[in-house]
């Protein structure tokens, strides 16, 4: 079975590295290749099998697979590749109001309001290491955890393409409601 595995994962490795290559940050590839191979059902390769066969202080378990997550009626497109982060930081530079949304929100204190914003310019739904490559382009300093962290705050607010776990690629996009009260928003902060 480990020797299926090992030439399925072959087979697929220039697709997998394409996609890692993708990623600038070293932990962020190491992630995705984490996850991608985990996916593949591949993540036991390493298991530490002894001679017999039998696992000898497996550390590794194999992840169990996941249900859709049908409890929402909205959905977020999963299998989209990533966002341009560089495209919507030069959208949102181009407004005529950007130095408007630049002092009132960017370089405010919020950490949700520059989400709230990302969001509501994005096109598609956007993981947290893209919205925060996005705060990274108008050299906002924040980290990766802060985004994530705020986002499982703002959940409500949010449509997700799945559960929240290790190793899961989550995509978020503002839900019905809140794209509403952003639009309004909007409006308050540009008069």
């Amino acid at each position: 079975m480990v020797a299926d595995q090992f030439e399925e994962l072959l087979k697929r490795m220039s697709k997998i590295a394409e996609v890692v290559n993708g990623f600038k940050s070293e932990a962020v590839q190491a992630e995705v290749y984490r996850t991608l191979v985990g996916v593949l059902g591949a993540g036991d390769l390493d298991d530490n099998s002894d001679d017999d066969g039998k696992a000898a202080n497996r550390t590794r378990h194999a992840r169990p697979k996941r249900k859709a997550n049908d409890s929402s009626s909205e959905s977020v497109d999963t299998e989209s590749a990533s966002v341009d982060t560089n495209d919507i930081v030069n959208t949102m530079k181009e407004r005529a109001d950007f130095s408007e949304l630049s002092s009132k929100v960017l370089h405010a204190r919020d950490l949700w309001d520059k989400i709230r914003l990302i969001l509501y310019f994005a096109d598609s739904a956007m993981t947290s290491g893209e919205i925060y490559r996005v705060l990274q382009g108008f050299d906002i300093k924040t980290t990766l955890p802060a985004v994530s962290k705020k986002l499982k705050e703002m959940h409500g607010q949010l449509i997700s393409s799945g559960t929240r776990r290790p190793g899961a690629v989550i995509r978020y996009k503002l839900s019905g409601p809140a794209k509403s009260e952003a639009e309004k928003w909007m409006n308050e902060i540009v008069k």
